[in-house]
């Protein structure tokens, strides 16, 4: 399931994620930034089934702080080609945004009247189905 949510500049990433996990089923990874290197969001994931799998915020050693299995399993991974193939896809996730970004009827500049935050989410809402109409009618056409 696809989860999104629009909100000020000036709220953590981690508070985007600790809305949305629980937006999320099914089983799976969730792929994330050093951002999101973080215990109580390993813990949240996996209460929802997932494992969080995001770079270490610092490149120094854990320390003596108790750490989330979850965390210390996606560090495990992240050793390993499989877990650098899936942070690998965080590529795709980033091409995907600036394509949402960059096509004419994109996430371009807001027109002047869509500053509040309930019109950003209403225009963010509107231009994610217009992309979404778009991929399909081109996938239509490959056919």
């Amino acid at each position: 399931m696809e989860a999104w949510t629009v909100l000020p500049i000036n709220v953590n990433a981690k508070r985007a994620a600790r809305d949305l996990i629980p937006r999320t089923w099914g089983e799976g990874y969730l792929i994330g930034d050093n951002q999101y290197d973080s215990n109580w969001l390993y813990n949240l994931a996996a209460q929802y089934g997932h494992q969080l799998l995001a770079p270490r915020r610092r490149n120094t050693a854990l320390g003596h702080t108790r750490h989330s299995p979850q965390r210390l399993r996606a560090l495990e991974l992240l050793g390993k080609p499989f877990g650098q193939v899936l942070l690998g896809s965080r590529c795709g996730i980033e091409r995907f945004f600036g394509h949402l970004t960059s096509f004419g009827g994109g996430l371009g500049p807001l027109p002047n009247w869509v500053r509040r935050l309930d019109r950003v989410r209403l225009w963010v809402q509107s231009k994610l189905i217009f992309n979404a109409i778009r991929l399909l009618k081109r996938k239509d056409l490959r056919r």
